[in-house]
């Protein structure tokens, strides 16, 4: 296919050696030594990770681009590839037993002796990207490129996932309805009962999902032990969530959120100080049911939907703080609910708009929540019409609703009482203390002078250390 090669100047590319790492926590110890080599990785950036097995050892091959800088590519180039002489030079058959690979203004090779993936500049380039100066204006075209050598592929669209889905649907169903006809004229077998518990137990835990809503709630319920209060809560379908936590103890918070179920991987984003407090943005994966979203749309069930939005919440005085704070507006296939919603009154909104979502087949694209004025929460929600409910997963898959769960999580209390975030003295490492091996570093902050250094151990431990540089 034809491609177009990214210079050096807009992208970074690392060798993270992943020899013997378990496939469930990669992703985690690659944000993790990104965030270690990497000047300014974060929210800005996006990654394309590539893995390469070579003997007895596996590397990920991880290209780093500024969000803003890629999406300008995109722009220019919308329907051409994306490759990076490094993404090219690794998968070329002879690469290992090559002694060093040239392309255009870079040399890739492979370091035998320090086993790692070594890559070069062999002059200085001038050719930066930006609106100004057209990025590989000065660059030799990519004729040819294998699709394992291609960085930050555009996902399909929807109208191709649906069509390959289809098809495949329609094997399958062709297939087994085949294979089930002969097997049923052969034999009948009569599945004994405690079998069929067992497999019906099994089927259960296979669909034990939950939804964005359900996933806030759940976070929720540990802030007491996180001993942290929510600024900010946002699941969007392609990223997962992030957290935005406001917190005294960064130690207490990170340990009691790694206990937080139907997850995996915990990378921290970014800390800051505000007030006195510590500020976390933390990214995890849920185990959210990936819904199939309708690739058309239906007139006479968007209309149900967002009259019984408009009937079942917007005129509602305890959900919703007057009218004129809430609107319903529609872009392409989505629906979007824009509106400010009493704190109080939060886990009654949410449970709502799930319930009645479920009930005409709406699923949720985004979900965000976020502290706004006084006693006020800022709820943004994108839904698109899915295929239908799942009768075996709806169980999980709606919020318990019980009262105050969310809003004690973002700072509610009822009248009277106060709910400050419990305090918590925190046992700095002295400085003459040795900081484990394999310990990893994860943020800094600097306040009155001093330089507070926090460290993930290898048991998962958050610890600090003050330093007066």
């Amino acid at each position: 296919m034809r491609a177009l090669r990214i210079p050096r100047k807009d992208h970074d590319v690392y060798c993270i050696d992943i020899t013997g790492k378990p496939k469930r926590q990669l992703q985690t110890y690659i944000d993790e030594q990104l965030l270690r080599i990497h000047p300014v990785y974060g929210a800005d950036t996006v990654t394309d990770v590539k893995r390469l097995k070579y003997r007895e050892h596996e590397w990920a091959i991880v290209t780093v681009m500024q969000k803003n800088t890629l999406e300008e590519y995109r722009i220019l180039y919308p329907h051409i590839a994306f490759v990076t002489a490094t993404s090219l030079a690794v998968f070329e058959k002879d690469f290992f037993t090559k002694e060093v690979h040239v392309c255009g203004c870079e040399r890739i090779w492979f370091d035998e002796q320090k086993q790692i993936i070594m890559s070069e500049e062999t002059e200085e380039s001038d050719v930066s990207h930006g609106f100004g100066n057209i990025p590989q204006e000065r660059e030799a075209p990519v004729t040819h490129a294998g699709r394992r050598s291609v960085v930050f592929s555009s996902k399909r669209s929807i109208y191709q996932i649906t069509g390959i889905g289809l098809g495949v649907i329609a094997v399958i169903a062709l297939i087994a309805y085949i294979i089930g006809t002969a097997a049923y004229s052969a034999r009948q077998i009569t599945v004994p009962p405690e079998h069929q518990d067992t497999a019906a137990e099994t089927e259960a835990k296979e669909t034990l999902t939950v939804t964005p809503c359900r996933f806030l709630e759940i976070i929720a319920e540990h802030t007491p032990a996180m001993q942290a209060v929510f600024e900010r809560y946002r699941y969007a379908d392609a990223e997962g969530v992030l957290c935005t936590f406001r917190s005294n103890s960064l130690e207490n918070s990170i340990t009691a959120f790694q206990t937080v179920p139907h997850r995996s991987g915990c990378s921290i984003k970014e800390i800051t100080q505000k007030d006195k407090q510590t500020v976390v943005i933390v990214q995890t994966e849920p185990a959210i049911r990936q819904a199939t979203f309708i690739p058309t749309v239906d007139p006479a069930a968007i209309a149900g939907f967002t009259d019984a939005l408009s009937t079942g919440i917007f005129k509602t005085d305890t959900a919703v703080r007057r009218g004129q704070n809430a609107q319903i507006t529609m872009n392409g296939l989505s629906i979007m609910l824009s509106v400010l919603v009493k704190n109080e009154t939060i886990d009654t909104f949410l449970h709502d708009v799930e319930v009645i979502s479920s009930r005409y087949s709406f699923g949720m694209n985004i979900l965000e929540v976020v502290a706004a004025e006084s006693e006020m929460l800022s709820v943004y929600v994108e839904f698109q019409q899915t295929g239908g409910n799942d009768s075996r997963t709806k169980a999980e898959r709606i919020t318990r609703h019980v009262p105050y769960t969310i809003a004690h999580a973002f700072g509610y209390a009822k009248k009277g009482t106060t709910k400050p975030i419990p305090q918590q003295i925190e046992n700095p490492v002295k400085k003459d203390t040795v900081i484990p091996e394999g310990s990893v570093e994860i943020g800094k902050i600097q306040t009155d002078g001093k330089v507070k250094i926090y460290y993930r151990t290898p048991e998962g431990t958050i610890i600090n250390i003050d330093s007066n540089s």
